[in-house]
């Protein structure tokens, strides 16, 4: 405990001694350790500008990423919802688009319709009163109807002036029934190419693909002498003959009337009844014109 002390009082001896050493020393310390505080301050600076500067380029990465994924997703969403759009705008006016063709195409159906209408009353001097005599209450759509329909409609209407036994179309159509034949004549010769086609299906069907043995019932034949004139006569009146028709006139007729009343074509009620007529009448005038 003694030598310590005796050594801080023999350095503060030596330091009073040589004050000017102790002073000039006393300075060097002050110096070196100012310089030393100085430099440890700018150090701390810098290491907290250097940690202001990192935390300022994290912030502004994690701006950077943060404003990337929005523009990112705010165009990826611009575009999903543009692409919607637009496919959802493509998608209506598609419809938009067909719904007017569609309306165009039935314009112009119906423009036609008018015009066939229009110049089929000119063409055959008729009003739309004597149309709707001949043709009913669809007259409109059936004179508006294209070549080949007309062409059937009238058709039909000549084969029930043709096989008409009770005037019933001279009763229907009255003071136009010369313009009906008038109107038939004309659209029969515009279409010889149909009636010609007609014809062969005609001509195929009882030639060829009719089976006149089974299309006869021979349960029903009368003998002779269960037939009088009165028969014979009404015979002939079925089939719209006289007793100057020859066998070939007789067999076209009866083929005709099959054609029309027979069961298989014709579905109506009474076709088999008609039917049934039709073959006792055949019999009855072929029986007639043998002798």
């Amino acid at each position: 405990m003694v030598l310590p002390i005796l050594i801080v009082i023999a350095i503060i001896a030596i330091a009073v001694y040589y004050w000017y050493i102790t002073i000039l020393i006393i300075i060097v310390i002050a110096v070196v350790w100012h310089y030393g505080t100085k430099n440890s301050g700018k150090k701390e600076d810098y290491s907290e500008s250097r940690r202001n500067q990192s935390n300022s380029y994290q912030n502004y990465s994690q701006s950077d990423n943060s404003n990337h994924n929005s523009n990112h997703n705010s165009n990826h969403n611009s575009n999903h919802n543009s692409n919607h759009n637009s496919n959802q705008n493509d998608y209506y006016k598609k419809i938009k688009d067909d719904s007017y063709q569609k309306s165009k195409r039935k314009s112009r159906a119906s423009q036609a319709k008018a015009n066939r209408v229009n110049s089929r009353l000119d063409k055959y001097k008729i009003t739309p009163e004597d149309a709707k005599i001949i043709f009913g209450r669809t007259w409109r759509a059936k004179l508006g109807k294209q070549e080949w329909e007309f062409y059937y409609t009238i058709r039909y209407i000549e084969i029930d002036i043709e096989f008409d036994y009770n005037n019933r179309a001279r009763k229907k159509f009255g003071r136009l029934y010369s313009k009906v034949l008038q109107i038939i004549q004309v659209v029969m010769e515009e279409n010889a190419d149909m009636r010609e086609d007609e014809g062969k299906q005609y001509k195929k069907y009882f030639y060829d693909d009719f089976n006149w043995d089974d299309n006869y019932d021979y349960k029903n034949y009368h003998d002779d002498s269960d037939i009088d004139e009165k028969d014979v006569v009404k015979a002939f009146d079925t089939f719209g003959l006289t007793r100057k028709s020859t066998k070939e006139q007789i067999k076209s007729k009866y083929r005709e009337l099959s054609l029309k009343f027979h069961p298989d074509k014709n579905k109506s009620k009474n076709s088999t009844v008609k039917m049934t007529e039709i073959n006792k009448a055949y019999e009855i005038i072929m029986g007639a014109v043998t002798q």
